[in-house]
Parts: C-alpha cells; sequence; structure tokens
C-alpha cells in the first residue's frame, strides 16, 4: 500500500499580488467602460452654452417680462385620427381674447432621451390665430420649444407631447 503526499500549495506574496492587480484591474477596467459610455451617450448638458445662459441671467428675466406684457397666450392641442396622422395645432391670443395673425413660428421637437432625435420645426399658418405643424411618424414624449414673432414682438413657448406608440 502506497501512500502518495500530495503537496499542498503555498499561497506566496506573489500570488496575492497577482490577485489583487487582477481584481483592481477588472474593478478600473469596467469603471472606465461605464464612465466612457455614459459621457458618450449623454453629455450632461441640456441646453448648450447653459453656462453663457447662466451669466446672461438678467437679460433672460428683462425678456420673459416683456413677454407677460405682451400679455399673449398660446393653447396647445394635439389630433390624432385613425391612420396616424398627428397634427400639432396652437393658437395664439392676445390680452383682449383676440386670436394673433401673421406670426412666424419656428422652433424644435427635442427628444427627452436622445439629443440626436431633435427636430427643427415650421408652423404653417391658418386661420384665426391658429398655427400648425405636423407630427406623422412621431412617437413617444418629446418636448416642444417654440418662438413666434411678430416684428419686434417675441413669445418663447413650451408643449409637452406625448403620443401613443403605433405598430
Amino acid at each position: 500500500m502506497a501512500v502518495t503526499q500530495m503537496k499542498q500549495k503555498e499561497l506566496t506574496g506573489r500570488h496575492v499580488l497577482i490577485m489583487l492587480v487582477t481584481f483592481f484591474g477588472i474593478l478600473i477596467a469596467v469603471n472606465v467602460y461605464f464612465t466612457v459610455m455614459a459621457v458618450s451617450s449623454f453629455r450632461g448638458e441640456d441646453v448648450k452654452g447653459s453656462y453663457r445662459q447662466g451669466l446672461e441671467y438678467n437679460q433672460t428675466i428683462a425678456a420673459r417680462e416683456q413677454q407677460k406684457a405682451l400679455g399673449w397666450t398660446v393653447k396647445a392641442n394635439l389630433l390624432s385620427d385613425i391612420q396616424s396622422d398627428k397634427t400639432l395645432i396652437v393658437q395664439f391670443k392676445d390680452s383682449n381674447d383676440i386670436s394673433i395673425n401673421g406670426l412666424t413660428i419656428e422652433g424644435a421637437l427635442r427628444h427627452p432621451t436622445d439629443l440626436q432625435q431633435d427636430k427643427a420645426v415650421t408652423f404653417e399658418p391658418k386661420n384665426d390665430g391658429r398655427y400648425e405643424i405636423d407630427l406623422s411618424g412621431l412617437n413617444g414624449q418629446w418636448q416642444l420649444r417654440a418662438t413666434a414673432t411678430n416684428g419686434e414682438d417675441t413669445f418663447l413657448f413650451e408643449h409637452t407631447i406625448i403620443t401613443e406608440i403605433t405598430e
């Protein structure tokens, strides 16, 4: 009967060093990967030039006061029919509840999570102070940010649009 002895492996300083370097190397690699993915997918700035806007905040307040003095109001309505055609209609009225015609309205549809999907829009004037854009093919949640101008008068407005996802 031969008894074979198994040689026990020793844990040396070299083994511990290799385990620590491997562990922290994997940890650092995963952190670097997630950081690169986070920064490349969203740069952390919702509005371009946000620092500059912060410096010019007093001008922003003055512009809002001017806009408030105009007394304009805007109402938005999303119309959708069976064929998946979607139309956003906005209507402007002045402080005397009279429809405002002759405005130039331009803006952007902003996607809340993917800045590459943002789209510039220009409204078509209709009668009775109504302006509209075609939103066919637009699904999900969007933020409309637009500017209406009439000569020297400027009116900024925002509206959240939520459409059904059609298949």
